[in-house]
């Protein structure tokens, strides 16, 4: 009756805790990412674009994704389409995953004698572990699973379905592959040479699987076609990053000390420093506590000094200093969670105006209109006090003397309440607007409509050459192609070609000053600056004509002489000027001006075919292409004319093979999993009052 009672008030917990992730994913999302994993998706079932195109975190990622975006087409066909069944559908393979990595957690730490469902419940109620699936969405905890499952296995001495699932963990977030050599000294001590050449093979041919694909799309498509998180990013030159130990360096005013492709090298120098250290312990010392404490280092370093560093990374860690603090007892290993999370928390608030709350903005954008002013230091200082306090948990780890026992109730309390606060702050900011709803989410109302990638401008023979990226297109089918229309616009900014205003004076009388436009530029104003109140006349000259300006206007005083022209100016001029009283001029030979005005272009052109109304038709779309602008340009200017993609026809409801293959994953890569171990939980549990051997207390 009493067993009843535990596993009564455990179901309890977990159901609470389960429809708090759901009531949180339903309202909160980072306004940037969930928004660009809805729209790849959608980019599937109503373009049936293969799902490898956007490969934000991988192929495997990729395909889990597609599937819990099917509940969300299933939605829309019931005429239920919402921000809310858009974040659900990106949140549902995330939440998921998460509770099963929980109760991977739980059988590790059951086969390791310790309480299994207090370590599962401190990590589904770890603050940061929840901002990252439910909030930020983060595909690492996709990662985390396939990872903590794979240590299961391991450790239950079945090496083949270990490596296939860390395997697939390095195919879904490329971090976990710095573990791989500890990894094969634990299976070699542990299970043979033959095991630990088995384990290395099958591992690394489901990690290629996953991010060769990635490799793939970089080699057709280059930089512009992948995210930052793939190959291309790894060797980026960086700022100095936020999250991060480096922070220090922003306060003190010597970011620049460090070459920005320097934190790369540190972050992989270090990991794979770490990493071979393992083969440093002696051989009685490989098991699996040094196991879990090397993979807590891991994720620490990928967590504190990751030159492209997220809150979201401290996720890497957070399951095994749970099961640290277990296996050691001590309790300094969740206080130094709760520290770190707070600090986390911090730079959260203070790295924009409208800090957290910015993540419940697709509901209510109302929230966008936050002005809350942060000086710069105190989110660099906190960033640098929460990579230090990760450090720290590296010194800790390794120290392998075992504390008093902890009191996880009074752990999981403080949690769970932190969490119950994200969750009534969600349905706080839901109420207000739960009778209008946005309709679209950031991005996904734009599944038909994408930004081209400007690659690289040049000049040939006066014309300005720009060289686009289209990536989607290289990934439709050339049938396809005429259900699209590209359009080439200008920028619409003024930009200033000449600003030489000084204080030295000319006399007044006739000055002739040479100008010769980077670029074509009409409504363009042409400003002289004078001592006093006067009579100024401007004209431009070039070789075939006179040009005068359309108006013109005193002000500042009536010492400031504006001239605009309507004609649209481009090439070599002549500047004349005739003046009764004395202008400033930046040397003691040519006057001082102001000019600058709208850039214009003559004709678009890709090949040798003509854009009219610079509308681009689906027949000359390619994955990579070259658009001219006839000038005359004399520089490369300083902007970049914007090549949209539309699709030309309206979207239908997705039909045929996209919706068979979305419902496959969905209950395949979804769904299947978390019923089949709530399957064998059920049964273990059936069967275990009649197992004499579970009667024998634990230590």
């Amino acid at each position: 009756m009493k067993l009843w009672g535990a596993r009564s008030i455990s179901t309890f917990a977990y159901t609470f805790i389960f429809l708090f992730y759901v009531i949180v994913g339903l309202t909160a999302a980072h306004p940037f990412d969930d928004a660009i994993y809805a729209q790849h998706a959608q980019f599937f079932y109503y373009l049936n674009v293969n799902p490898g195109y956007g490969l934000p975190m991988g192929l495997y990622y990729d395909l889990i994704n597609i599937g819990g975006y099917f509940v969300t087409v299933l939605s829309a066909f019931a005429g239920l389409s919402n921000v809310l069944t858009i974040q659900i559908g990106v949140k549902i393979p995330l939440i998921v995953f998460t509770f099963m990595t929980a109760y991977f957690l739980y059988k590790i730490m059951e086969d390791m004698g310790h309480n299994g469902n207090y370590a599962s419940l401190l990590l589904l109620t770890s603050p940061i572990y929840f901002f990252t699936s439910v909030i930020y969405g983060s595909a690492l905890v996709v990662s985390m699973f396939f990872l903590v499952s794979s240590i299961y296995f391991l450790f239950r001495g079945r090496t083949l379905v270990s490596a296939i699932l860390f395997g697939i963990s390095v195919g879904s977030y490329l971090y976990p592959v710095f573990s791989v050599p500890f990894l094969l000294r634990y299976t070699n001590k542990e299970h043979g040479r033959k095991e630990t050449v088995l384990f290395l093979l099958t591992t690394s041919a489901f990690a290629a699987i996953g991010q060769l694909t990635v490799l793939f799309i970089y080699l057709k498509m280059g930089y512009y076609g992948i995210s930052p998180n793939t190959p291309a990013g790894y060797l980026s030159i960086m700022p100095v990053p936020y999250y991060s130990i480096f922070d220090i360096l922003n306060i003190m005013g010597i970011s620049n000390v460090i070459p920005g492709v320097l934190y790369n090298y540190i972050y992989y120098a270090s990991s794979i420093a770490a990493s071979l250290s393992y083969f440093l312990l002696k051989k009685e010392r490989v098991n699996k506590e040094s196991l879990l404490v090397f993979f807590l280092i891991q994720g620490v370093l990928f967590s504190a000094i990751n030159p492209y560093n997220l809150p979201s990374y401290m996720s890497a860690m957070i399951p095994f200093a749970i099961m640290l603090a277990f296996v050691y007892r001590r309790w300094l290993l969740l206080g130094l969670l709760w520290l770190s999370s707070a600090f986390s928390l911090v730079v959260m608030q203070t790295i924009n105006s409208a800090g957290f709350m910015i993540y419940f903005s697709d509901l209510n954008l109302k929230i966008l209109n936050i002005k809350n002013v942060y000086p710069t230091w105190v989110n660099s200082f906190f960033g640098f006090l929460y990579s230090l306090s990760l450090l720290t948990f590296i010194p800790f780890a390794l120290r392998t003397r075992r504390g008093r026992a902890v009191k996880f109730t009074k752990a999981l309390l403080a949690q769970g309440s932190v969490v119950g606060v994200l969750a009534i702050v969600a349905i706080v900011v839901l109420i207000p607007v739960a009778s209008n709803i946005p309709g679209e989410m950031f991005l996904s109302g734009q599944v038909n409509t994408f930004q081209a990638d400007a690659i690289s401008e040049s000049l040939s023979g006066g014309s300005l050459l720009v060289n686009y990226q289209v990536p989607l297109v290289g990934f439709l089918g050339e049938g396809e192609h005429g259900n699209f229309i590209g359009f080439v616009e200008i920028p619409s900014s003024f930009y200033t070609i000449y600003n030489t205003s000084e204080k030295a004076t000319s006399p007044p009388g006739s000055w002739e000053q040479p100008l010769s436009l980077p670029y074509p530029l009409h409504n363009a104003t042409l400003e002289l600056f004078g001592t006093k109140p006067g009579s100024v006349v401007a004209e431009l000259a070039n070789s075939s004509s006179i040009i005068t300006p359309s108006s013109t206007r005193m002000f500042n005083g009536n010492t400031t002489y504006g001239f605009y022209f309507a004609t649209t100016l481009s090439g070599l001029y002549e500047l004349r000027v005739n003046s009764s009283v004395p202008l400033y001029n930046h040397n003691q030979s040519s006057l001082s001006i102001f000019l600058g005005g709208y850039p214009k272009v003559g004709n678009v052109m890709i090949g040798k075919y003509l854009i009219p109304g610079n509308y681009v038709p689906g027949y000359l779309l390619k994955s990579k292409l070259t658009v001219k602008f006839t000038g005359p340009f004399r520089v490369v200017p300083p902007f970049e004319p914007s090549f949209i993609v539309y699709l030309s026809t309206g979207l239908s409801k997705p039909i045929g093979l996209t919706l068979i293959e979305g419902g496959i994953m969905l209950v395949v890569l979804v769904l299947f999993p978390p019923v089949l171990l709530l399957y064998l939980t059920v049964k273990r549990m059936a069967s275990k009052p009649s197992d004499t051997n579970r009667n024998e207390p634990r230590s």
